[in-house]
């Protein structure tokens, strides 16, 4: 994870820097009305991010547990920042993240890679 879970707060800083800097607000715009979505295969993992997040201010927070249907609900929500575990069944963060790169409506989405991975490689 590239934050530890202890260290939430800096999770929702590293968050509002990486947010659009387009439009009125920059990262403060999506501090208030941004729309943070996470794909996670832990349900665990992502009601402890978005308690961590709601308690900083985020709001608009969508977790996704079936990686298979990460792209649909991507296109679907078009939030304005991903937060995505890179070690899942079936479908992996890697796949999601070269779907999303590709896909011309999404490949500028910020994305934040996560995983509990204790291997460095």
């Amino acid at each position: 994870m590239t934050a530890p879970l202890h260290d939430m707060t800096r999770l929702a800083q590293i968050i509002q820097d990486e947010g659009p800097e387009s439009g009125a607000g920059g990262p403060e715009r999506l501090r208030l009305d941004g729309r943070v979505m996470m794909i996670d295969d832990e349900p665990i993992m992502i009601e402890l991010v978005q308690t961590f997040l709601e308690d900083e201010g985020y709001l608009d927070f969508t977790g996704l547990d079936d990686p298979r249907q990460g792209m649909d609900r991507l296109r679907a929500l078009k939030p304005d920042i991903l937060l995505l575990d890179l070690l899942m069944p079936g479908v992996s963060g890697f796949d999601i993240l070269a779907q999303v790169r590709a896909d011309p409506s999404l490949a500028m989405l910020p994305v934040i890679v996560m995983t509990s991975a204790n291997d460095a490689a």
